[in-house]
């Protein structure tokens, strides 16, 4: 039995792609060549813990500082966040690639895009 991947079909799946789930996935994956891509998509989310931080960030209150630069509390707790550069003060962005929840805050707030905050790595291909 050849469990060698060949077929050059992508998928859609939010932020993640494909090749990274195959990847992260791989024993998953040769245990149950079956497997749904939905299932995968939902253990990365879950391990990512993607579902996309947010309930948290509906906590924090951003407050804009400078250009992109923004203060943003919750309770006695305060961090700051530069959309421009991808980083925020917790520095858990920067470590993971994923928009932590002060971020996703601020990204909310002024209406943009939070896949484009998202390292390439996540991201979905586009072909």
């Amino acid at each position: 039995m050849n469990l060698q991947h060949t077929c050059m079909q992508t998928y859609r799946v939010g932020i993640l792609h494909i090749k990274w789930l195959g990847a992260k996935f791989k024993k998953k994956v040769e245990s149950n060549p079956r497997i749904k891509i939905k299932e995968l998509v939902a253990k990365a989310h879950k391990k990512q813990n993607v579902t996309k931080r947010a309930k948290f960030a509906r906590d924090w209150r951003p407050y804009w500082s400078a250009a992109s630069k923004y203060e943003v509390m919750c309770g006695l707790d305060k961090f700051v966040v530069d959309l421009s550069t991808g980083e925020c003060s917790c520095r858990r962005w920067q470590m993971s690639g994923l928009p932590c929840p002060q971020a996703i805050s601020c990204i909310n707030f002024k209406g943009l895009d939070l896949e484009s905050f998202v390292d390439d790595h996540y991201k979905r291909m586009l072909t």
